[in-house]
């Protein structure tokens, strides 16, 4: 009776162990002769079991020992492994409540282990999780006090699980759900529960009637490879090798009982927030095999500039959840991200990797939020319409309601001499535009694909574009930047999505030629002239192009420009090719190169500027140079970041190649 194998988690931390335990303190006779809790964690009272479905309930008890569930007159039943974990599936159950839960396991000296839980409901529960916008409470939106007073749901019950790294899948958590008032609403992480997801589960409780259950598990900045695990990022997404190589290397180092003072000593490893697999572990592995409905997400700002990369990690994280969870391919719905000035031109690409993941991805559904952002500030405050949305793709495609759930979708085009005209599915009573004098966010281009504004207008269930520019139209794109104009909506008043009828050109990768031979500055030294205090000093040379912040290097601490970062290769060699890349999330602008035999006279061989807010890489050749040093000068940078200080300067890696004959 036990989880599936890639949730066989490491024993929590002391301080997690002692707070599970006084989640039940009140209910609990003497504690189990495991170090885990009788009844995990996610279990208290208030909580929301998931209808119509077979409901696990879980924890550790005495090996071999037997464990009975009752709720409602019904009852399950389950023997604890060698391990002391069971898992008890309760008959399916109706919508309903209150109810009372109680667990009662092997006989004590003072009589049978059990805890009770009261106050339960049978309803929908749903995970609410990504980032910062997702993490935004009810407290920082629109109409805040209002909505905070009107907060008196008791049928709808809320779960904070607590924010926490881990190495290793967690069997636990902390936090209780707690029933919906002005007072509940205004707990969570970031000024109050997650607002998406709040109005998410009012409208769906307004409209269903049944109780619904919100887990909230998100961190604001964070990356999707974080809350992604370990086994499904190294078997799909390759960009991350590097990382889960020194994880594994770390956990091996353990198992033998080596320390880093060890020969050979305990691999470098510092995880945090951002780092792959990371939040999985700590914060989604804990709930897991708790029944649920489906899962929203509202995340991916923090892999804008990664688009590509986005295309396959966000299917892997979607499909290992549903593996994880056992509950086949449950709802999983995106909210595609909002306009934002400062994000760049990469955004647009995020946002069709997050439409691809939708439309590919069985059992998958998007809500746009193109039209509700705001031009200077990365967190919208309009969640209330962010939820409305979310909770109308639910409600057809999950509660198979008739509602129309989707603003126009561009469905084909046809060329007619000057003018492309455009067709669309989700027409919603007919095609509008927001300004009935104009239709905006439309450029179009010839073959060249050199986009400019285009002229657009409404002709019946069509769009007809054109420009005086472009002759000879081949292709047109709609709210396709970072802040786009967004004037399309369908008549039931939601926004067209954003599109482009171009073809989907994948980007040439670096090739390296035949002769370049081995990488010199793999695991070379660096001396940075402001080197940065917080740990990023090890990921120039290491060999790792993951974009993740443990192996990206970063310097930076004042303000003063330029900044250097000198790498020794320690014997000279006639250094002709350097291949060096940038992180999305860092304000790198312009990086010189220049080589030097002595460490004292310095030639330039190249210099190169970056693209805020995606990631890149640039290789430089010129005619081999006799060179031991290799030195990157930062001229500058860019203002605006993601999430970090301005000051820093990032660089993924940088290798360097001698080529032969």
């Amino acid at each position: 009776m036990k989880r599936l194998p890639l949730l066989q988690a490491a024993m929590p931390p002391a301080l997690t162990i002692v707070a599970a335990f006084l989640v039940i303190a009140a209910h609990a006779d003497p504690a189990p002769t495991v170090d885990k809790p009788f009844v995990a964690s996610l279990f208290t009272d208030n909580m929301v079991l998931q209808r119509g479905i077979s409901d696990p309930v879980w924890g550790w008890t005495t090996p071999g020992a037997a464990v009975t569930v009752t709720i409602d007159g019904k009852t399950a039943q389950a023997v604890a492994g060698t391990d002391g974990e069971y898992i008890a599936k309760l008959p399916k159950l109706s919508a309903g409540g209150p109810y009372t839960l109680s667990v009662i396991g092997p006989k004590t000296v003072t009589g049978p282990q059990t805890v009770t839980f009261s106050n339960v409901l049978v309803g929908e529960v749903w995970i609410c999780s990504g980032q910062s916008n997702m993490e935004f409470g009810v407290g920082n939106g629109n109409n805040a006090p209002d909505e905070i007073t009107a907060a008196d749901y008791p049928q709808i019950r809320l779960f904070v699980v607590d924010k926490k790294v881990a190495r290793d899948p967690q069997s636990g958590t902390v936090g209780s759900w707690l029933p919906c008032s002005p007072d509940s609403i205004k707990r969570g992480t970031w000024n109050g529960f997650s607002a998406v997801g709040y109005f998410f589960g009012r409208n769906l409780y307004q409209n269903l009637h049944v109780p619904i259950g919100l887990i909230q598990s998100s961190w604001g900045g964070t990356p999707a490879e974080a809350w992604t695990d370990e086994a499904a990022l190294a078997q799909n997404v390759p960009g991350f090798k590097a990382t889960l190589m020194k994880i594994d290397a770390q956990r091996d180092a353990e198992k033998q009982g080596l320390t880093a003072s060890s020969t050979p000593p305990l691999p470098a490893l510092s995880l945090d927030q951002n780092s792959p697999t990371s939040l999985y572990n700590g914060m989604i592995a804990p709930i897991i095999p708790y029944g649920i409905k489906g899962a929203i997400w509202y995340q991916g700002e923090a892999n804008a500039g990664r688009a590509r990369q986005y295309r396959v990690l966000l299917p892997t994280m979607i499909d290992d959840w549903r593996t994880q969870w056992g509950e086949g391919n449950f709802p999983f719905y995106i909210v595609q991200l909002a306009g934002w000035q400062p994000g760049g031109d990469s955004w647009a690409d995020l946002r069709e990797a997050q439409w691809l993941t939708a439309k590919n991805e069985t059992n998958s559904g998007i809500a746009t939020a193109i039209d509700i952002g705001d031009q200077n500030d990365i967190h919208p405050k309009n969640k209330q319409e962010v939820g409305r949305r979310l909770a109308l793709v639910a409600e057809a495609k999950t509660y198979r309601e008739k509602v129309e759930y989707s603003g126009p979708v561009y469905k084909s085009m046809k060329v007619e001499g000057g003018t492309i005209r455009l067709s669309f599915d989700h027409l919603g009573g007919g095609l509008t535009a927001k300004d009935p004098t104009t239709l905006t966010g439309f450029t179009i281009s010839g073959a060249d694909l050199n986009f400019v504004p285009a002229d657009a207008k409404i002709d019946g269930d069509t769009v007809v574009v054109s420009s005086a520019q472009v002759p000879n139209p081949t292709a047109v794109r709609y709210a396709w930047s970072a802040y786009p104009d967004c004037s399309l909506f369908s008549q039931n008043s939601l926004p067209a999505f954003p599109f482009r009828t171009d073809p989907d050109v994948a980007p040439v990768a670096i090739a390296l030629p035949a002769n370049a031979g081995p990488n010199l500055a793999l695991g070379m030294p660096v001396v940075a002239s402001d080197p940065n205090k917080w740990g990023w000093d090890t990921g120039l040379t290491d060999g790792s192009w993951d974009p993740g912040s443990p192996t990206t290097w970063a310097s930076g601490v004042t303000d003063s420009f330029p900044k250097t970062a000198t790498i020794d290769l320690q014997t000279p060699a006639n250094v002709g090719i350097i291949a060096m890349g940038v992180p999305p999330f860092g304000s790198t602008k312009t990086v010189t190169v220049s080589v030097s035999a002595d460490g004292q006279t310095f030639t330039d061989v190249g210099s190169y500027v970056f693209s805020l807010r995606k990631e890149e890489k640039h290789l430089f050749t010129f005619p081999p140079v006799l060179a031991r040093f290799i030195r990157l000068t930062y001229p500058d940078h860019y203002p605006d970041n993601v999430g970090y200080d301005p000051n820093f300067v990032f660089t993924t890696e940088v290798e360097v190649y001698a080529p032969g004959k």
